[in-house]
């Protein structure tokens, strides 16, 4: 309900008393009729009202001026002033000049209400078309509802989320877009030409996993004013729908994982191996294998991270054709060994994740990619990807998991970690030198005699001379298997401060 269409109403009588105003004001929604006779009503004006009074109160010229200064700062819509013939029980027989002028002034529109006119009746008739207004208005979203929420189950799993967005750019008028992970992806309509930084609302969309959902939205000239709970509804589908996708895509990698991971301890094997593989999409040609490993607190944005699969996938710098979940490791069987994308999705994810790449395996190989691939992404800095070359001794260590490495580290290496770290710190650094103690002394700035009395008090302790082959190689492996118990401290410390 507008002040012009009750300007026009034939049963009111209502003439405009102001000629100073912006047209546009006369065309403003009223949210409601009031009637008042306070000198200032202005606390209990929400914006947007038809203000309707006599003056009783308003007498002094200075009275009136204020009365309208204050509805004016409330934000009212418009001012319904009555009056009467000079015998009735009116205040005023016209409108005070000086109420005028201050209401002009203002821009506001005053509108002369007749004696035989009851505010009463204005209000009643203002509120019925609010709540006429109303219902259509619940209707018209209910309707929306239905249509967001069939158009997201008809499109199914595959398409379903697309068909939501282009149901809801048809109520809102304007561009959408679906970003998760960092990344876009799903986008529905065109951004308005010749605006390069569109006010987009960004809103969040929650699905209970750590995947930075959020709907993106503008919403354009002539949309309905049910448009913006429109895009609320739709987030909520959004979420439920984006919920049950990872917690599907996260099922999904840990069956495949459980599969690998039999495959890799050799529960599985020969034609029956050969047989499971193929069920997960691995087949007898040669991949890489790809692991992922990042801080406890990314490991469920990780476990859900989508990543196109399958030979026809959009992802061809991967090539990816399985992905996987073995403990808190993510597994990528790819038929390329490029990382260049992938380390750009998993930075735009906000994950400080360290990557291993295998050499190319069979499906005979696989226990040896997956070790190569751990064993590389150990040694990656956070953001890197490292490509093993071949397998180290760390590779080997950790594929023997029926050998007692752990035990063997600790009869080894575990008195003389207890002992003194200097005698840990010249231990590698003899081992990386191959035994050249000048150069070892030159590394950690102590004269070569001093390593000398620390290489003999190796033997002492651990019963293995460096200075022989045996005794080197059975502390250079015990080494290893010390470093896969028992991680070193810069690279716990760097995993904790990228998580």
């Amino acid at each position: 309900m507008t002040l012009a269409e009750l300007l026009s109403h034939p049963r009111f009588g209502l003439v405009l008393a102001t000629r100073d105003h912006a047209p546009a004001s006369l065309e403003q929604p009223l949210s409601f009729a009031a009637s008042t006779e306070l000198r200032d009503p202005s606390a209990y004006l929400d914006g947007g009202e038809l203000v309707l009074t006599t003056g009783v109160r308003l007498h002094a010229p200075e009275e009136q001026e204020e009365f309208v200064r204050s509805i004016a700062r409330a934000g009212a819509a418009g001012l319904g002033f009555g009056v009467g013939r000079p015998e009735s029980q009116m205040t005023h027989a016209q409108v005070p000049e000086r109420l005028l002028a201050a209401a002009e002034e203002a821009g506001l529109p005053v509108v002369v209400v007749p004696e035989a006119t009851p505010f009463v009746a204005i209000g009643k008739l203002v509120s019925e078309r609010i709540a006429e207004q109303h219902t259509a208005s619940l209707s018209s979203l209910l309707a929306a509802h239905q249509k967001l929420a069939a158009a997201l189950v008809s499109g199914g799993r595959e398409k379903g989320q697309t068909a939501l967005l282009e149901t809801l750019a048809q109520l809102t008028h304007g561009p959408l877009q679906l970003h998760r992970h960092g990344s876009l992806i799903h986008s529905v309509g065109r951004v308005p030409a010749g605006d390069d930084d569109p006010a987009w609302l960004k809103q969040p969309i929650p699905t209970g996993y750590k995947d930075r959902a959020s709907l993106w939205s503008l919403v354009g000239p002539g949309a309905p004013s049910h448009a913006p709970s429109a895009v609320d509804y739709a987030r909520s589908l959004l979420g439920v729908e984006l919920a049950n996708d990872n917690r599907a895509l996260v099922r999904e990698r840990q069956a495949a994982g459980q599969i690998l991971q039999d495959v890799i301890s050799s529960t599985l094997r020969g034609a029956e191996a050969q047989a499971r593989l193929r069920s997960i999409g691995m087949d007898d040609d040669a991949h890489h294998i790809l692991v992922v490993s990042v801080p406890s607190g990314q490991r469920r944005a990780l476990a859900s991270l989508p990543l196109p699969q399958g030979r026809d996938a959009s992802l061809r710098e991967l090539g990816v054709v399985r992905t996987a979940l073995i403990g808190e490791h993510l597994l990528i069987a790819a038929l390329r060994d490029s990382t260049d994308e992938l380390c750009r999705i998993l930075e735009r994810a906000g994950l400080s994740a360290r990557v291993g790449v295998s050499r190319p395996y069979p499906w005979t190989g696989l226990k040896w990619a997956w070790h190569e691939a751990l064993g590389a992404a150990r040694e990656a800095a956070p953001g890197e990807a490292v490509a093993a070359s071949r397998l180290s001794m760390m590779s080997l260590l950790l594929a023997g998991q029926d050998a007692p490495t752990t035990e063997f580290a600790e009869q080894t290496i575990g008195m003389l970690a207890a002992e003194k770290a200097e005698l840990m710190e010249t231990l590698r650094a003899y081992l990386e030198r191959d035994g050249a103690v000048q150069e070892v002394a030159a590394q950690l700035g102590v004269h070569r005699n001093s390593i000398r009395y620390r290489v003999e008090s190796i033997r002492q302790l651990t019963g293995h001379d460096l200075t022989t082959i045996d005794g080197a190689t059975h502390l250079n492996l015990a080494l290893k298997a010390w470093d896969v118990a028992h991680p070193r401290r810069d690279e716990a410390a760097g995993m904790r401060s990228q998580g």
